[in-house]
């Protein structure tokens, strides 16, 4: 059925090994959504890698099953988007920076067209001053907080594996060895604080931090704010936004 969708455009002799295995890709999670097997809500996908075969009807078939389409360690542009995504995945990170004649997912995210950008506000990963460009110029609404927290946190600095990779953490950078950031080593309070010493008004770490990620799921209408009727998960801060108390379901966490 999908070779025969594809025929009118595509010639079968064509088909390349990574046009095959896209078809299988994408039968793959339309069976996984026909049996109720797909969990999370966010499926990050470079375009480039599935070119123009079937990376729509992708985006279509996920959306129709109410999950969220992330762009995300991608060359795309925006000419490559439709309608299918909602956002980048980690702005910045393992895509093409802005430039002044090609419009890249970055341009994209400063153009205030409706997509969510995730940031990993840890002033490593982004420099402080470009994370200034970002609270300044993308919309409030949009921004969202992640860690992209790797399993070092927390542990000593020096030499430690992730994915089968030597890496070395060195206070909050953490890195292979040929110098590629291996995560981050932070909690979103953390990246709030360097917000926070960037400008950004209490309010607005709030919507960074959980209100806007759960618009983009969906989930808004019971997470995100204090209100009656919503899910009780609570985190305490201090002024200096230090971790106080963690209540989950109106229980307290010890």
């Amino acid at each position: 059925l999908l070779l025969k969708r594809l025929w009118p455009r595509y010639k079968l002799k064509k088909l390349k090994l990574i046009n095959l295995k896209i078809i299988y890709y994408y039968v793959e999670i339309k069976n996984k959504l026909i049996n109720n097997e797909v969990y999370c809500r966010v499926k990050d996908y470079s375009k480039e890698k599935h070119r123009v075969l079937t990376y729509f009807e992708i985006g279509k078939l996920l959306h129709e099953n109410n999950v969220r389409v992330m762009c995300g360690h991608s060359d795309a542009c925006y000419n490559d988007l439709d309608e299918n995504v909602d956002g980048f995945t980690h702005l910045f990170n393992a895509m093409r920076g802005m430039h002044h004649r090609d419009i890249t997912l970055v341009n994209a995210a400063f153009m205030n067209k409706g997509f969510y950008c995730e940031l990993i506000a840890d002033g490593c990963h982004i420099e402080r001053n470009v994370l200034k460009l970002v609270i300044n110029n993308i919309d409030k609404d949009r921004i969202v907080l992640v860690s992209d927290s790797s399993t070092a946190r927390g542990l000593e600095d020096g030499e430690h594996i992730f994915l089968s990779k030597p890496c070395t953490k060195k206070g909050i950078v953490f890195k292979t060895h040929d110098g590629h950031f291996a995560g981050s080593v932070v909690s979103i309070n953390d990246e709030m604080k360097v917000l926070r010493e960037l400008g950004a008004k209490y309010t607005d770490l709030l919507a960074y931090s959980s209100l806007n990620a759960f618009r983009l799921y969906g989930l808004d209408s019971r997470f995100g704010t204090l209100e009656k009727g919503k899910y009780a998960d609570i985190v305490i801060m201090d002024d200096d936004l230090n971790i106080k108390k963690v209540y989950c379901q109106g229980k307290f966490v010890e």
